[in-house]
């Protein structure tokens, strides 16, 4: 499918959603996360999960490319994770989930937004930045790599919302 016959949309993600949140987490990211993990999360206080389909004009099929899942505690929103299968990266995905959370969130009354981010992704920190979020914090050793069982550092950083 070309991007030019393509619309993406943002559709609300709940419980009935993990096997597919799943299977997205596991083309995004090296360590993944489990469909019952992801369970255990949506149906927590205050969590939130969107998806993103891909809606071909020609063909009307939607094929899920990414999904954010979030939660809002006072007025406090935590970006729990964000995934955007790899193929369709540095497409305007991953800032349309971005934005939808922060939307979101701040309907259910969140005022600032928050998240970690391993230090050495920079194509992940150059999307936070560019979607207005800042560098507030740091946790040491807070991410563990697959591979070869390094630790690496997380960039905190806040996103202030506007209702």
């Amino acid at each position: 499918m070309s991007d030019m016959t393509n619309t993406f949309r943002v559709v609300t993600a709940n419980v009935t959603h993990a096997e597919l949140l799943a299977t997205l987490h596991a083309a995004a990211f090296e360590k993944p996360w489990s469909a019952r993990a992801l369970m255990e999360l949506l149906v927590a206080p205050g969590a939130f999960a969107l998806l993103v389909n891909s809606y071909s004009l020609i063909e009307e099929v939607s094929d899920p490319l990414g999904f954010i899942l979030c939660r809002v505690a006072a007025d406090e929103c935590e970006v729990l994770t964000i995934a955007v299968i790899r193929a369709f990266r540095r497409r305007g995905i991953g800032r349309r989930l971005l934005s939808a959370a922060a939307a979101h969130a701040a309907k259910s009354g969140a005022r600032v937004m928050y998240l970690e981010v391993a230090v050495d992704n920079d194509e992940a920190r150059k999307l936070y930045e560019s979607a207005g979020f800042a560098l507030v914090g740091h946790r040491s050793n807070y991410y563990r790599s697959a591979k070869d069982c390094v630790t690496i550092d997380a960039a905190i950083l806040r996103r202030t919302l506007t209702a």
